[in-house]
């Protein structure tokens, strides 16, 4: 037989010995359905990476000095340190517990397994201000097509921006934009107003990863919280075992 015939031949038993495995490939999943205006679920936060807040001369000075003192593991005086919710914008700026979203047209609910509950809510406009300040501040929210578009407003100054030691005033206003561009993951833009403390405007994107399989745990802060030592330095306590 000629070379030619062989090599065809050859080569035609090659592909139809291929041919059966790639018939019986399954086919690419394809992405879930969702509804970009429905944020109902379980999602992972993230750390800020970089803690580049413009602050002017004064609220400057306080952020390095937590920084040393949180080097150099001095107490100060954080709401976690005494089992109180971080607040807000915190909630949103720092990870290491997960959140629950619930939504209804009235009210959007996020809540974090650290027992932080943050209320948007959606039929109203700012209101109950003269209360005096809040950790979460009153948010308000509406839809811009699929943006959900949040302000807050009458924040405490007492809370971080994020998990303990970068300061802000009660003048704090957020402005956030929230998208849910596919079906694992959420948006949030967070924009930081501060004309007591900032030199301008800041803003960050938070992504926020869907988890299908997670469930928030029970969390009780006694368990968790910071206690101090005779030598003025910080440790964590647990339960004694059982």
């Amino acid at each position: 037989m000629p070379t030619k015939a062989i090599l065809a031949t050859a080569a035609f038993a090659v592909a139809a010995l291929l041919a059966p495995a790639a018939e019986a490939r399954p086919a690419k999943a394809k992405a879930p359905a969702y509804d970009p205006r429905d944020f109902t679920g379980v999602y992972e936060g993230q750390f800020l990476t970089k803690l580049d807040f413009p602050y002017n001369a004064r609220y400057g000075a306080i952020f390095k000095q937590r920084q040393q003192d949180d080097i150099d593991n001095k107490p100060y005086d954080d709401p976690a340190s005494h089992c109180l919710t971080s607040g807000m914008p915190a909630m949103m700026l720092s990870a290491g517990y997960p959140f629950e979203i619930f939504q209804s047209p009235q009210q959007i609910t996020f809540t974090k397994e650290n027992g932080s509950v943050r209320r948007i809510q959606m039929k109203r406009p700012h209101e109950g201000l003269d209360d005096g300040p809040l950790y979460m501040g009153d948010a308000v929210g509406h839809w811009e097509g699929n943006t959900l578009v949040v302000d807050t407003v009458n924040l405490r100054g007492d809370t971080s921006l994020e998990r303990r030691i970068a300061p802000h005033s009660t003048a704090m206003h957020i402005v956030e934009r929230i998208t849910r561009p596919s079906y694992g993951v959420i948006l949030d833009e967070v924009t930081l107003t501060d004309p007591d403390a900032f030199t301008k405007p800041w803003t960050h994107t938070v992504t926020l990863t869907r988890h299908d399989d997670w469930e928030l745990k029970e969390f009780v802060c006694d368990n968790n919280r910071y206690y101090l030592k005779a030598d003025g330095t910080s440790a964590i306590k647990g339960l004694a075992p059982h």
